[in-house]
């Protein structure tokens, strides 16, 4: 339910009485007659036959009345229209009368034998002096058609109602209302029909390919077991559904739409069916086979595969960790040197440091010195790696996984993404001066603007309005700011800032409130592009331990070799004898091949 004021607009939820499956829909209408100052509840009129009941206001109505009597001929849905002069004083109170009404014309309905139908009705009330108008339908218009805001005020309302009410013409207003709710209930069927149409085509469809899978499952022998139970009773839940058609399509599309669901599980799952019976059946045994004849093979390639990959991702990460950590050897002595001599170097420094500044500067300088210490630690891991490395020999690959481990958990790149870090903050150091006088200016220019505009609305005799506290308050501020630029500039920018946040206020009308400003980010904190690179890098670190991935890779590729393989001496059987010959020596020289390797590595890793 909503209740929408016309000047100005506001919503108001309220609680429908236990056991009601109504929808209420209200909205104000502009420019009508402003509400007496004693309001007199209206009776709630008998329910009979009628269907426009007029109360406390003169009944010009009929053509109302011919309206719905001439709807009603055709159409399943039942219309009431209350016009009162005041359902009584307060904002719920067109609202409690509208439920009163319903409820007296229930009970009324169960004691007389009156027809009332609960769940195609649209009940309208017409509130004259509270200047509300309240649209009401059942539970069926509600679920079956969408019956509700917003397309009632925006569809219905607003558009066909509104501007009568304005001219004051309330029965034309109601007269064509009626209309064109009977008009829009009647399109939402005729869209729900045509819903129904291509669903059931499109349920169709399916139900053919669905019977052409579980057929292909059936003829390969496939077990189907409980979906063709589920078959069964989604072809009985589709026939069901067309024969709803056309009577209750809400139904009728629902009950398609959970048959259609059923129908491509069913389908889904006999096509898996269908590839496993063929993986275990055909794919598995000859895979098996080949994979006996090339077993030794293929173990000791993947032995030497893996040494040879590691010693490669080892190696190159050994190198860029070297590059990194000179690098930012170089990067952190230069910070440092810088961070001692910014106070003497920077001539705008001619005071000592305070407040804001001195803050950061001495934060600056603590995380200077835990990133040299953190700095000492990963060469200490690079000396370990570089040990680890020149002790691996043969196949074995313990060593070089330990070097790797380390090498990813020395963090350089974190380290890196700190320094940087503080190169902004000293940036920031060094602009702090610059960017508070900047602002200064700024601040002392809107000022000035601030003032002139109330002086020259004086002069003209304007009304204006002044916040002396305000101006005083940033006035205050600017010279405070002025005089700690020298000494702390950046706590002089934040007093600025603050300052103009007054002048901003200051500047509103009373009937506004001043935008909330946004607080600036700090130059010197960790940016966007740095958040991403450190979790680019922490994500390496982790794939980097997850050095079975290439395993996994090798043993698809080694599969689908043995595949292929064990089908070509399946084809040449009489060769056999040769291709036995063959394979023995091709497996002798793979053996030599991985012994020289290995030797080759020992004088690899010594040098």
């Amino acid at each position: 339910m909503s209740d929408a004021h016309l000047s100005p607009q506001r919503v108001e939820p309220t609680r429908l009485p236990a056991g009601r499956v109504w929808l209420l829909l209200c909205i104000s209408v502009a420019l009508w007659p402003r509400a007496s100052e004693a309001q007199v509840r209206a009776p709630i009129p008998e329910l009979t036959s009628e269907r426009v009941y007029v109360i406390g206001v003169d009944d010009e109505y009929r053509s109302l009345r011919d309206e719905i009597a001439h709807l009603e001929r055709a159409s399943p849905q039942t219309y009431y229209v209350v016009i009162l002069r005041s359902a009584g004083p307060g904002r719920r109170a067109t609202h409690d009368y509208l439920d009163a009404l319903v409820e007296r014309w229930e009970d009324q309905a169960r004691q007389k034998g009156l027809k009332f139908d609960r769940r195609r009705s649209v009940i309208i009330v017409v509130d004259i002096e509270n200047r509300k108008i309240f649209v009401r339908g059942g539970e069926e218009l509600r679920e079956r058609y969408g019956f509700r805001d917003p397309y009632i005020e925006r569809d219905l309302l607003s558009q066909y109602f509104s501007p009568y009410a304005r001219a004051g013409d309330y029965a034309q207003g109601l007269r064509v209302l009626v209309a064109q709710i009977d008009r829009w209930i009647a399109a939402r069927d005729k869209d729900l029909r045509s819903q129904v149409d291509q669903k059931a085509k499109a349920v169709t469809a399916l139900e053919q390919s669905t019977a052409s899978e579980l057929g292909r499952a059936r003829r390969a022998g496939a077990p189907l077991g409980d979906i063709e139970e589920d078959w069964e009773r989604a072809r009985k839940q589709a026939a069901a559904a067309r024969a709803d058609a056309g009577t209750d399509d809400r139904k009728a599309l629902d009950a398609l739409t959970s048959a259609g669901a059923i129908m491509t599980r069913v389908r889904d799952e006999a096509r898996v069916r269908l590839d496993r019976h063929r993986l275990y059946t055909r794919t598995v045994p000859l895979a098996l086979l080949g994979a006996l004849g090339l077993g030794g093979l293929a173990a000791l390639g993947l032995l030497y595969y893996r040494k040879r990959h590691l010693q490669g991702i080892v190696a190159e990460q050994f190198q860029a960790f070297r590059d990194k950590a000179v690098a930012l050897m170089d990067q952190l002595d230069a910070l440092r040197q810088r961070h001692k001599t910014l106070p003497a170097t920077d001539p705008d420094f001619t005071a000592p440091l305070s407040g804001a500044t001195l803050a950061l500067y001495n934060e600056v300088e603590v995380d200077l010195n835990r990133l040299w210490d953190r700095w000492l630690k990963a060469m200490e891991v690079w000396d370990q790696a570089q040990k680890l490395l020149r002790a691996d020999s043969g196949l074995a690959i313990k060593q070089a996984e330990e070097a790797r481990k380390l090498l990813a958990e020395g963090d350089i790149d974190e380290l890196i993404h700190q320094s940087n870090s503080c190169t902004e903050r000293l940036d920031r150091l060094n602009r702090g001066h610059e960017q508070a006088r900047d602002a200064l200016k700024a601040g002392q220019r809107e000022l000035a603007a601030l003032r002139k505009s109330f002086d020259q609305s004086a002069e003209a005799g304007l009304s204006t309005v002044s916040h002396p506290k305000e101006i005083e308050t940033a006035e205050a501020l600017l010279t405070e700011a002025e005089g700690m630029i020298p000494a702390d500039p950046i706590g002089a920018e934040e007093l600025i800032g603050r300052s103009r946040q007054a002048l901003a206020a200051a500047t509103v009308r009373p009937d506004q409130k001043p935008a909330r400003p946004r607080e600036a980010r700090p130059s010197y904190a960790y940016g966007p592009a740095d958040e991403v690179a450190a979790a680019a890098a922490k994500f390496r670190s982790v794939m980097a331990r997850l050095g079975f991935t290439n395993l996994m890779g090798l043993l698809i590729r080694a599969w689908i070799a043995v595949w292929a393989l064990a089908l070509l001496i399946g084809l040449l059987t009489p060769l056999m004898p040769l291709a036995l010959f063959i394979l023995g020596f091709v497996i002798i020289l793979a053996g030599l091949w991985a012994l020289w390797r290995t030797v080759v590595s020992w004088f690899w890793f010594g040098m």
